[in-house]
């Protein structure tokens, strides 16, 4: 849980910085139809930020980015993206 909750400041950090202001590329656009619709609140209007809604997948997409590492097995991604899933819908579901 520790490693998810370092992705998740690292997932806030990288989506409210300036660039992510920029519009949505075709690969967001995609996670964001991917996602059917689910989102999950990120960040904590209790510490002077906005809270952020974005689509499930592209949340997904960020923690595997951030917390994956690039040589290691299919499996163990897939797994990490089960997780993520799995704490994020019962954790940051808005």
């Amino acid at each position: 849980m520790r490693y998810l909750a370092a992705a998740l400041a690292v997932t806030m950090a990288a989506l409210t910085a300036p660039a992510a202001q920029a519009p949505a590329d075709v690969a967001d656009v995609d996670l964001a139809r991917a996602s059917r619709g689910v989102t999950v609140r990120i960040g904590s209007p209790n510490r002077g930020r906005d809270a952020l809604d974005i689509p499930l997948e592209l949340y997904v997409a960020q923690v595997l980015s951030a917390e994956g590492e690039p040589n290691a097995p299919e499996a163990s991604g897939q797994a990490l993206a089960i997780a993520a899933r799995t704490y994020a819908l019962f954790n940051l579901a808005p």
